[in-house]
């Protein structure tokens, strides 16, 4: 499993985003691209 990690932070604007790419294996025996993205820390 490989993955990259990134992260933007603005205090200033109360601003915290994260993005996340993983090559993963599917079930095929290939391998798959995921990505996530999102609020880090964030509470609805």
């Amino acid at each position: 499993m490989f993955n990259i990690s990134l992260e933007k932070r603005l205090s200033r604007r109360n601003m915290f985003r994260f993005y996340r790419l993983s090559i993963l294996p599917s079930l095929f025996g290939e391998r798959a691209l995921a990505r996530e993205w999102g609020l880090r820390d964030a509470c609805f």
